[in-house]
């Protein structure tokens, strides 16, 4: 494999990685906005919002 092409393919993944990353951040504080206004109130989203940014692996199972 040539350099050029090794380049490209870690410039995609990166591309990817961010994607996916950004993805999760507007996934959890959606789920998070959901819950909040279905219990009116704020403290239940911000408690689910920091549960699923405290682990992310939850969102990927």
């Amino acid at each position: 494999m040539s350099n050029e092409t090794q380049y490209v393919d870690a410039r995609h993944r990166y591309h990817r990685e961010n994607t996916a990353g950004s993805l999760m951040f507007f996934e959890s504080l959606f789920v998070a906005l959901m819950i909040g206004f279905r219990f009116h109130s704020w403290k239940v989203g911000l408690l689910v919002y920091l549960s699923f940014v405290g682990s992310p692996r939850l969102l990927l199972s």
